[in-house]
């Protein structure tokens, strides 16, 4: 019978509680501290909108007459609506919604009233150290693995640059950790209680990334196998994922319930994949040249090729992007002609994007290897930049001298960090299967779900990683870990088996 890996040795004392509280607000401050006043633009432009229009109309949506709109997942334009009436309870300066509109957003005084909401994305990224000390001590029951990836965590670059702009990418990656933390505990003993909190985690993190639409599934799957495993198949399972399954509807299902009520359409998204899809499509139209220098072309550091790799520039008229962006609006232009509804147009496009990014399956498959690739380069370093071309919180409070401290990994060290952190995924996935300890597989599910879903269906743009990130650097200590200890017991083994043949 394959047994679940056992529980760290030693329980987390009062005083590491402690510590880890203290190390988590101090972290907060600093972060908060150099929350600058750039621009909210694109997605997280349209975020901001959309909460503080529901905060200061209740209505959901870029205006107050956007009744039945869900171009964008709920969950961060819901904390932003939280966070204005914090502002009105606590009679601190309020942002207009006007300044979240697009002829606004970019003005200095409208960027400096909207600056303090970014103490959202702080507060996630100064809890994200925690749940991956916990996920790290719980595989490797080593609790200087567990501080040092605390530490990575927190002093992550990448992340960092996530907070000062209202995309989703932080809180969602909070949720990615804490839905894994919790999916393994509810492995090791299942109970209504973490039936719940996992629903809910799952069901926060749909409504913050549509991609993670179908991932309970798998989830899902992974427990059941884990229960078999382990024959605890019973009463209290099926109750436990029972809790689960009714969280997770209650949560995902209510909000596509108020979909089909205001725009009689039961989903949770509108049909907005159609620009990714059609510049997906657009990318597999690259030859067998192309595809094989951008292998060379994403790798960090790498030289450029004019000639070969030309079409790989985003910029670029011929490129890839900027030809896909150009065929869905002009088809989306002769739709809107023909005298086409929006939504006729959008459902025309969609299907359209689809059928294009499919047409040669072979083919799509072949570059998603290539877009799964693009996707792993993500680690850039640790700490701030230098300095930073807005005002930030501590130089409005007047601290201009506020320390700021950064680090940028050479090219090698990002190239190395990026394939190594993917490989970890697949090792530790691939130590799964060898010990039949479903609970590891439970550990990398979400990040292997993820990087699959956004090669196969996207360009993968790296910011597409970032979610999973904490994932990966959890999953290459650990393997490292596994190894090195693998490799102890080799050797150990092998000591004995020559002291005894001496002897």
């Amino acid at each position: 019978m394959a047994q679940s890996l056992p529980e760290p040795a030693t329980p987390l004392h009062k005083l590491e509680f402690v510590l880890l509280f203290l190390l988590t607000v101090l972290l907060f401050i600093y972060v908060t501290a150099h929350l600058d006043s750039r621009a909210a633009q694109n997605d997280a432009q349209e975020n901001l909108q959309v909460g503080l229009t529901l905060s200061q109309t209740s209505v959901y949506g870029p205006t107050p007459t956007s009744i039945g709109y869900h171009q964008r997942e709920p969950f961060i334009p819901g904390l932003i609506a939280l966070m204005d009436l914090g502002h009105r309870v606590l009679s601190f300066d309020r942002a207009n919604r006007d300044c979240a509109s697009p002829e606004h957003v970019t003005e200095s005084t409208c960027r400096t009233s909207y600056q303090s909401y970014k103490i959202l994305n702080a507060f996630f990224f100064a809890l994200l150290p925690i749940v991956c000390f916990l996920l790290t001590l719980r595989l490797t029951k080593h609790r200087v693995l567990a501080y040092g990836v605390a530490l990575w965590i927190g002093l992550d670059k990448t992340l960092i640059e996530q907070t000062h702009t209202f995309v989703s990418e932080v809180p969602a990656a909070f949720l990615v950790v804490a839905a894994t933390l919790v999916s393994i505990r509810f492995a090791d003993r299942a109970t209504i209680r973490k039936g719940i909190g996992l629903g809910v985690l799952l069901a926060a993190l749909t409504l913050t990334k549509v991609v993670f639409a179908y991932a309970w599934l798998f989830i899902l799957l992974a427990l059941v196998v884990n229960a078999k495993l382990q024959d605890t198949f019973d009463r209290r399972f099926l109750v436990g994922v029972t809790a689960l399954a009714a969280a997770y509807a209650v949560l995902v299902g209510g909000y596509m319930t108020r979909n089909a009520l205001q725009a009689n359409d039961f989903a949770l998204v509108e049909n907005r994949s159609y620009p990714v899809h059609g510049i997906r499509a657009s990318y597999n139209s690259m030859s067998d040249a192309e595809f094989r220098a951008g292998f060379t072309y994403y790798l960090p550091g790498s030289k450029k090729d004019p000639d070969l790799m030309g079409r790989f520039d985003i910029r670029a008229d011929n490129g890839f992007r900027q030809m896909g962006i150009r065929a869905y609006q002009d088809r989306s232009e002769k739709l809107s002609d023909e005298g086409r509804s929006p939504a006729e147009v959008s459902s025309e496009l969609s299907a359209n994007a689809q059928r294009d990014m499919l047409e040669s399956p072979i083919q799509h498959l072949k570059i998603s290897l290539l877009m799964a690739y693009r996707g792993l380069f993500v680690m850039q370093g640790f700490g701030h930049e230098s300095r930073s071309r807005n005002s930030t919180i501590a130089q409005g409070l007047g601290f201009d001298n506020f320390p700021r401290l950064g680090v940028h990994f050479p090219s090698f060290v990002q190239a190395v960090l990026g394939i190594g952190s993917f490989l970890a995924l697949l090792g530790v996935a691939l130590l799964a299967w060898l010990r039949r300890e479903t609970v590891l597989f439970l550990a990398v599910l979400l990040a292997l779900y993820s990087h699959s879903v956004y090669a196969l269906v996207s360009h993968f743009i790296p910011r597409y990683s970032v979610p999973v990130l904490p994932l990966r650097i959890v999953a290459l200590v650990a393997c490292l870990y596994f190894v090195i200890r693998g490799l102890q017991k080799l050797v150990h083994e092998s000591r004995l088996r020559q002291s005894r043949s001496n002897a």
